[in-house]
């Protein structure tokens, strides 16, 4: 029997990670309770996350989505980095996203509307 702290996730877990997995939401629910963005939220509703995400490995030269799409996904970093790039003929970096940030909120709130680069 696994113990699961109904509260809070923090970094206290009373189980071994290797034990932790037998699902894939479990291995996304660790992962988010190892990012300190997401520590002083409930367990349950992390644990809703992690039954409705996707655990997707981005390639280096992956392209996430381009500036001139409407973005659907909301992607949480949960290693690495993510670089922002404006769109133009020789691309400039806007931003860089690291662990425990969040891409694509704004498909939460968009209706269909696409977001053009200028």
């Amino acid at each position: 029997m696994i113990y699961k702290n109904e509260t809070m996730c923090g970094n206290h877990l009373p189980w071994s990670s290797s034990r932790l997995h037998s699902s894939p939401a479990d291995k996304i629910l660790e992962r988010l309770c190892r990012l300190s963005s997401f520590s002083g939220l409930p367990r349950k509703e992390l644990q809703q996350i992690a039954e409705a995400a996707e655990l997707v490995e981005i390639k280096r030269t992956d392209v996430v989505y381009a500036s001139v799409d409407t973005a659907r996904d909301v992607f949480i970093v949960l290693s690495g980095t993510i670089k922002q790039v404006g769109c133009g003929s020789s691309p400039l970096l806007v931003g860089i996203a690291g662990a425990g940030q969040i891409i694509g909120l704004q498909s939460l709130f968009d209706s269909g509307l696409e977001r053009f680069c200028y």
